[in-house]
């Protein structure tokens, strides 16, 4: 764009790269416009705050300017622009309309999500935001060219622990171009670079082989030391739910020595007890 043109002339590349680095949901300098600098200048505010150990309640209404975040896909498809932001309570027909069309998916993923209704996609969405407001989750979006396509989240931040757990979902017809690596990659980058966490978790049923890959390519590392397992409705409405196993990866922080050993922060059987029949609570 021209003003973006006239920036750069009048600013060398250093100087430019110097004030306004990349951090995580920061687009490439050469792509920016007058308009899009003003708003890093607030990001980068953001960022160092928060990098500086600010209470992230005080500064929760600034830091939601981070969002919408636009995903470098480096695809084929040139045409789709890839963005995350967080779930407001006007998505929920949306977010139905995605699922019912991944019905087949979510049956095999994430069973309880596939015959959710409307009615009860909005009491999650309140709880998700709830999370927000807490400092106690990140419930994110991911859109194609404006029509939701999946989710990308930490569900659950453990300040105490300083971990957060993660999960994810795409769209059938929008795998396989690297959006969800992306999107792992972005919130992954803002746990640990931004929040200063000093793990974070992907805990992913052992028979799913994508989303293991995924997780390795996204640098974290398999723990077979750690047992966990995930309780989900039996398939038909009068039976026992069923135990799956899950396979736990793990990325630390490489910036320092984390405060609690891996043990401690993520202890076996997380996911067991939180969504353990007696407690009928599910993770998405």
């Amino acid at each position: 764009p021209r003003n973006c043109d006239m920036l750069r002339a009048a600013q060398p590349k250093a100087k430019f790269q110097r004030d306004f680095p990349i951090f995580p949901g920061a687009e490439p300098y050469h792509y920016r416009s007058a308009a899009s600098v003003d708003k890093a200048r607030a990001r980068l505010q953001i960022h160092k705050t928060l990098r500086k150990g600010a209470n992230w309640e005080a500064e929760i209404q600034d830091w939601k300017t981070i969002f919408p975040v636009a995903l470098p896909i480096t695809s084929r498809d040139t045409k789709t622009l890839v963005t995350l932001r967080p779930i407001e309570m006007r998505d929920a027909l949306e977010f139905q309309e995605t699922v019912a069309e991944n019905r087949e998916m979510f049956r095999d993923t994430i069973p309880w999500l596939a015959d959710t209704e409307t009615w009860l996609v909005r009491s999650y969405i309140s709880i998700w935001e709830a999370d927000l407001h807490d400092k106690s989750g990140l419930h994110l979006l991911i859109e194609a060219n404006g029509k939701i396509q999946g989710v990308v989240n930490m569900h659950t931040i453990d300040w105490e622990r300083s971990i957060a757990h993660l999960g994810y979902w795409l769209s059938t017809d929008m795998q396989g171009r690297g959006i969800a690596s992306e999107a792992v990659r972005w919130i992954t980058n803002f746990g640990i670079n931004t929040l200063g966490l000093d793990y974070l978790d992907i805990s992913s049923r052992n028979d799913n082989e994508r989303s293991k890959l995924l997780a390795e390519r996204c640098g974290f590392t398999y723990m077979e030391s750690i047992e966990d397992s995930e309780w989900v409705a039996g398939p038909n409405e009068n039976e026992d739910p069923i135990e799956v196993p899950l396979a736990v990866y793990i990325r630390t922080t490489p910036f320092r020595k984390p405060r609690l050993s891996l043990d401690e922060a993520r202890p076996n059987n997380f996911y067991s007890r939180l969504t353990g029949p007696s407690r009928g609570i599910h993770i998405i």
